[in-house]
C-alpha cells in the first residue's frame, strides 16, 4: 500500500475493530490531505478500493465457510491473518530498489486480469499489492471492470 507510512496513516485514523468499511472509510478520509495529488486514499483510486473491500466481502467472507485443499475449515479469520502474513513480509518493499516487481509479478500472475490490466512495474500499486496478497493467499477474484 505504498510502505508503512501510508498503512500507519490509513490504519491510525481507521476505528477499530477493523473491517473493510472502517479501513475504506479512512481512505475515504485521506482524500482531505492535500499535500500532494498521489495519497493512497485519493479519489483516483477510489474504484480500485471499491473493488478490494468487495472482493474482501463477497470472497473472504465466503471463503471462511470453505474447507482448504487439504479439506480442513479455514476460518475469515485465518484468511486475514494470511493476507496480513503476505502483505507484511511484503513492507520495505520498492520502486526504487526494484524489489516491488513481486508484487506487480503477483498480480498480473492471476488470469484473467480482475481489472482487465496488466499492471506496469512503473504504474501506481497500492491497490495492486491488495489484490496481489488476495491472489497469493489462493483467494479468487472475479474479472471485474468498472
Amino acid at each position: 500500500m505504498g510502505g508503512l507510512g501510508p498503512v500507519k496513516r490509513i490504519f491510525g485514523h481507521a476505528v477499530k475493530p477493523y473491517t473493510p468499511d472502517f479501513i475504506f472509510a479512512s481512505l475515504l478520509l485521506d482524500q482531505n490531505d492535500k499535500s500532494n495529488d498521489n495519497q493512497i486514499g485519493d479519489r483516483k483510486f477510489q474504484t480500485r478500493h471499491e473493488c478490494c473491500v468487495k472482493w474482501i466481502k463477497q470472497y473472504v467472507a465466503a471463503d471462511s465457510n470453505s474447507a482448504d485443499k487439504e479439506g480442513t475449515k479455514v476460518t475469515e479469520k485465518q484468511v486475514r491473518q494470511k493476507i496480513l502474513a503476505i502483505m507484511q513480509g511484503w513492507v520495505g518493499l520498492s520502486r526504487s530498489a526494484g524489489t516491488h516487481k513481486v508484487i506487480i509479478d503477483t498480480y498480473n500472475s492471476f488470469k484473467p486480469l480482475p481489472r482487465g490490466y496488466a499492471v506496469t512495474y512503473k504504474d501506481a500499486y497500492c491497490a495492486t499489492t491488495v489484490s496481489a496478497a488476495g491472489i497469493k493467499a489462493g483467494t479468487e477474484y472475479p474479472n471485474i471492470k468498472s
